[in-house]
């Protein structure tokens, strides 16, 4: 029996035996990162990636009075999940660029009252959601 294990040793050079252990250790880490993928995967599934933040930090959803004028209406609409058209439908809104545009630039461009507008605004979200 030793003899035979002795001849198969021999055969096999110090240089194929690396390669196949490299082989295998290669097979290992790449089903690992696999798993890892699909783990972040399913957490990405729990989560909407705009409320992230907020349950990292123990927080339910955004409410209404919490919109500025920094946002897009697509960040309101998928925060709020509102229909894409709701907001643009409920305040007129003709800009080309709905909703990847800011309120305030919106504002901005149509020379509206940034208070008014987004009073009008958390008012409509507001009446969605009831």
């Amino acid at each position: 029996m030793k003899e035979k294990l002795k001849k198969v040793y021999t055969k096999i050079s110090p240089r194929t035996l690396l390669i196949a252990i490299l082989l295998v250790v290669c097979v290992l880490e790449i089903q690992s990162i696999g798993n890892t993928l699909n783990d972040l995967r399913g957490e990405k599934e729990k989560y909407a990636p705009a409320e992230s933040w907020r349950l990292a930090f123990g927080l339910d959803r955004l409410r209404p009075e919490e919109i500025e004028p920094w946002m897009t209406f697509a960040y309101i609409n998928t925060v709020f999940k509102l229909p894409k058209n709701y907001i643009q439908d409920a305040l007129h809104i003709a800009d080309m660029q709905y909703p990847n545009i800011s309120i305030s630039r919106y504002v901005r461009r149509n020379h509206l009252n940034g208070t008014t507008f987004i009073i009008e605004l958390r008012q409509t979200v507001e009446s969605y959601m009831k």
